[in-house]
């Protein structure tokens, strides 16, 4: 009969990483533009398009409880820290980082790979005062839309360079498995 011992070990914590963000935004993208009439002589008429976008983001994910290190996934023994969390990040584009901001939730269940839920503030073009969507203008008439920040729903994946060491640990412990 052979004995075993146990001996658990604190890895620590962490409380942020640093993730490329993909969300999916309901009505992400608005734009006004201006739809030439047929055989009118160059008169257009104002329409506002909306639509839903995917746009990549750089994410902040911070766990305020602390996430625990060297743990795979946040399952047995249960801690809420190591599930949850909330995120900040901007627009991957970095000529305009602002263009998109993220506020959102975190639920990672599985180190680097998170479910993410949140409001995206986006810039979106608007029909500017004295004008409204479906107005005709003729030839002469000037038009710029107004820009400003409007607040859309978005739910995304954000993956992690952590990621990479849940599949290394992962592949680590199949060789295991599979000499025994």
């Amino acid at each position: 009969m052979q004995k075993s011992i146990e001996i658990a070990i604190d890895h620590g914590k962490y409380y942020y990483e640093v993730g490329l963000l993909v969300p999916f935004i309901v009505n992400g993208a608005r734009t006004v533009t201006l739809t030439p009439l047929s055989a009118t002589g160059g008169e257009r008429r104002i329409s506002v398009v909306e639509d839903s976008v995917v746009r990549p983001a750089l994410a902040l994910s911070l766990f305020p409880w602390g996430r625990r290190q060297a743990r795979v996934s946040a399952w047995g023994p249960f801690r809420c820290g190591d599930l949850f969390g909330v995120q900040l990040g901007v627009d991957l584009d970095l000529g305009d980082p602002f263009n998109r901001i993220y506020v959102g939730g975190v639920l990672e269940p599985v180190a680097g790979l998170s479910v993410n839920l949140g409001l995206a503030m986006v810039k979106g073009q608007f029909v500017p005062s004295g004008y409204a969507a479906g107005t005709v203008l003729s030839v002469e008439d000037t038009f710029t839309p107004d820009t400003r920040y409007m607040p859309r729903l978005y739910l995304g994946a954000t993956v992690t360079t952590d990621v990479l060491t849940t599949i290394k640990g992962a592949a680590a412990e199949v060789r295991t498995s599979a000499g025994r």
